[in-house]
């Protein structure tokens, strides 16, 4: 290929036609195959709390402002997981999961459990919409 037949490139060198504002045609979809998982629906409270959503799979999710993360069990609905990033070193941080049982958990999770049931009450109740007080809410079908 001459340097006149080439692609076009971005200055980060990725080709033109990865550029977002392009559109991508799926030729062969046996090559991407469908994702497991999506968010179904979300609402947007960061205003105040964070966002929560709920995905394909039912497990309901809230990514709160302090970026620590909160995941119910969409098939025991008893069980949750609570991510927290600590530090490990002065320059490295990491993830650290807990799991807890929705009726026994630590004290200091209790505002955020009860969040997140807010948010999962908000997410299978109302089809989409803002709710008028700061919140937004979407839906993906």
């Amino acid at each position: 290929m001459s340097p006149q037949q080439q692609p076009k490139s971005t200055p980060a060198g990725f080709p033109q036609s990865a550029v977002p504002s392009q559109r991508l045609i799926i030729k062969d979809s046996a090559a991407y195959p469908a994702p497991q998982c999506w968010v179904k629906k979300w609402v947007d409270y960061s205003s105040k709390y964070g966002l929560g959503y709920l995905l394909s799979n039912g497990a309901t999710g809230v990514f709160f402002n302090d970026s620590t993360k909160i995941l119910l069990d969409q098939g025991t609905q008893s069980t949750f997981y609570y991510y927290e990033r600590k530090a490990i070193t002065a320059t490295e941080k990491q993830d650290v999961m807990q799991v807890h049982d929705v009726a026994a958990y630590p004290k200091e999770l209790h505002k955020k459990v009860t969040l997140m049931q807010h948010f999962r009450s908000y997410l299978e109740n109302h089809e989409d919409g803002a709710d008028g007080e700061g919140a937004s809410a979407g839906m993906q079908n």
